[in-house]
């Protein structure tokens, strides 16, 4: 839904000042660094439960250092209307490349084992592939709608919110159905 509601929120919200109005680049980095900073919760999540701060301290440094250089660097050679998108770009890097692994490798070395990482991997490629289809296919459905302004706005999270919350059944219903039988038969023990 952010991916297909961000540019006709930022339309709004300028007052349809083109100047003002960020091109594509930069609704799609805000999702990628949404949807990034939101996978790495369930590694965060187990991390601190298992109490492995120990094992990442140097983490928070290496990965401060990384995204200072890449977005200096970014700010400095983009042309002017690029410039947020470096900075969005290089705490997307950042993650991808420093935290993300680093973290994997303290929960899944310490806590859990390398068949357990497999599964994790697989399972979060997977939902990657899901999530880019559906912010693709939302952001298509919504720009079929020709409404604008506020009221535009409205009408086009409601076809999106429709949307997606059909497209997230389709794909996951077996597994809120196996969820909903593994609940239902605990409760009636």
């Amino acid at each position: 839904m952010m991916a297909a509601l961000y540019q006709p929120f930022i339309e709004i919200w300028t007052r349809g000042r083109p100047e003002l109005s960020r091109h594509l680049l930069t609704p799609i980095l805000m999702v990628i660094f949404f949807y990034i900073y939101q996978s790495r919760q369930t590694l965060l999540t187990f991390k601190a439960a298992a109490n492995l701060w120990r094992s990442d301290r140097w983490k928070p440094l290496v990965a401060g250092a990384f995204n200072l250089t890449v977005n200096i660097t970014l700010v400095v050679i983009l042309p002017d209307e690029y410039k947020l998108d470096g900075v969005i770009l290089s705490t997307v890097l950042s993650f991808c490349l420093i935290q993300i692994p680093w973290e994997a490798h303290v929960v899944f070395k310490e806590f859990f084992g390398r068949r357990e990482a497999s599964t994790y991997w697989q399972a979060q490629l997977s939902a990657a592939a899901k999530a880019t289809a559906l912010c693709a296919s939302a952001w298509l459905v919504v720009r079929m709608i020709p409404a604008s302004g506020a009221t535009g706005l409205l009408v086009k999270g409601a076809v999106a919110a429709v949307f997606v919350a059909a497209a997230l059944y389709a794909l996951f219903r077996q597994e809120v159905y196996d969820l909903a039988s593994r609940i239902t038969r605990r409760r009636g023990k």
